[in-house]
Formats: C-alpha cells, sequence, structure tokens
C-alpha cells in the first residue's frame, strides 16, 4: 500500500471490490490467530497464497513483504524453546528446548505468515484513498477514517523533517557515542520532532479550515459490485468454512 506506483491494476485482485477484501481479510485473520491446527493452518495458506498469486506479485516482493514480520518471529526462537515447560530436547551440549516450546514457535511462525501473506495480497492491490473510502463505507467512524488518511499523508512529512533534523546534526560534528551527550542530543531530536509536527498539525488544520473543511471528505467516484466479485467473495467464504470445519470439526489430522 505505501507503493502505489507498484501496483498493477491489471490483476484480479486490484479490480475486486475493496469493501469484500477488507471484510474478507478481516474474517481470514480472525479465523486464523485462533486456529491451533497446522493442518487448518496449511488450508488457510492456501487460500492466502492463492490471492498472492491473483494480485500479480512478484516473488521478490512477496519475500521483501514477509522479512519485517519473521525478523520479528525469529526472536521467538530464541525465546520461546528455552521457556516453555515440556518435554526436554538437547540441542547443544548442556542447553535443552522443550519440544511443546518448539511447537508453539511453529504455529506462531506459520500464523504470523499466512496472515502477513493475506494482507500483502490486500496491500499491494488496493490505494490508500480507495482503502479509507471502503473503510468509511463499511461503517467505520469518520474520524479513524480521517485520522488514517492523515497519518499517510503526513509520516512522510516528518520523515523527512527527521532527516533534516539529523542532517544538522552530522554538519554540526555529532558523532553518536554510549554517552549522556549522545542520549541528551537523541532527546533534543525527538522533542524538537514533536514541536514541529504539532506546529505543522496546527498549519495543517487552519489551512482546511480557511478552505471550507466541515470535516467530511468527498469523492467522485464509488463502489459498484459486480458478480465476479460475489463470486471471488463467495469462494473465499467456503474455503473458510473449509479451514474451520478442519480445525474444529475433523479429527483425522
Amino acid at each position: 500500500m505505501l507503493n502505489e506506483k507498484a501496483i498493477d491494476h491489471s490483476s484480479l485482485m486490484a479490480r475486486f471490490d475493496p469493501r469484500l477484501k477488507i471484510i474478507g481479510m478481516v474474517l481470514f485473520s480472525v479465523l486464523v490467530a485462533v486456529m491451533e491446527r497446522k493442518a487448518a493452518i496449511g488450508f488457510a495458506f492456501l487460500l492466502s497464497i492463492t490471492m498472492v498469486f491473483l494480485s500479480g506479485l512478484k516473488f521478490r516482493d512477496v519475500v521483501k513483504g514477509l522479512a519485517p514480520v519473521n525478523s520479528m518471529v525469529i526472536f521467538l526462537w530464541f525465546f520461546l524453546p528455552l521457556s516453555v515447560n515440556g518435554v526436554d530436547i538437547r540441542i547443544l551440549g548442556p542447553l535443552t528446548a522443550s519440544r511443546e516450546g518448539i511447537d508453539l514457535a511453529v504455529l506462531i511462525t506459520l500464523k504470523a505468515n499466512v496472515m502477513m501473506l493475506m494482507f500483502i495480497s490486500f496491500a499491494a492491490t488496493t490505494n490508500v484513498m480507495t482503502a479509507g473510502q471502503a473503510l468509511a463505507c463499511l461503517g467505520l467512524p469518520s474520524k479513524l477514517v480521517h485520522l488514517f488518511f492523515f497519518t499517510y499523508r503526513y509520516i512522510f512529512v516528518i520523515e523527512s523533517e527527521f532527516i533534516t533534523l539529523r542532517t544538522a546534526m552530522a554538519i554540526r560534528g555529532f558523532v553518536p557515542r554510549t554517552s549522556v551527550h549522545t542520549y541528551r542530543s537523541y532527546a533534543y531530536l525527538v522533542g524538537m520532532l514533536l514541536v514541529r509536527s504539532w506546529d505543522r498539525a496546527e498549519r495543517v488544520y487552519r489551512a482546511m479550515i480557511c478552505r471550507g473543511f466541515n470535516g467530511t471528505f468527498y469523492s467522485l467516484s464509488g463502489f459498484a459490485m459486480t458478480r465476479k466479485d460475489g463470486v471471488i467473495f463467495g469462494v473465499m467464504c467456503l474455503w473458510m468454512m473449509v479451514m474451520g470445519y478442519v480445525e474444529w470439526v475433523v479429527k483425522a489430522f
């Protein structure tokens, strides 16, 4: 979603009604979050990878999208096997890990990647304005929709301010070290960033009021659900029912 120029508007997912995409993604994420059986998560993986395939994404972009979540999950592999009680498995010398801890780490890893794949298929085929408009159509409070829009728009402005302040520190000869001076300098940097952000927010608000902003964003385009959208959403719901059946009914896995 952050790289809107890379959206393939010819893909099937890009033409899919964004309202149904959001509903499907939320239902899928909630269902995967409560699952505990790897067989059911395997079915969830098939659905999420299919959505990624229908998005027309390149393998490199998918791997890049999965990197942030796996960089956090990898830390669980250092702690869960060693901290969860269970059957001990010798790893190296006197170091042992529990089988239950390893199973839990595997389960969390699978869940995180499956949900992230589904989110990637949504984010890579939906620009921010369309996603915000779809959220508004689904009944999300207007204040939250506005917050979503402004957060996306001005996070890059704040990043630019941060780069400017950091460059100014470097020009003045600042070299980060493990010292009180370094900590104090970074505290000043964060404080100045907050002050500039507040000042920018005040100026933007006044500019919007001067232009007659009444708390509503208007759009010249709307959404129209087609038969193809209904079929895709129906298949998603049917597959999620299969996932639930494998999770809570079938005992053979």
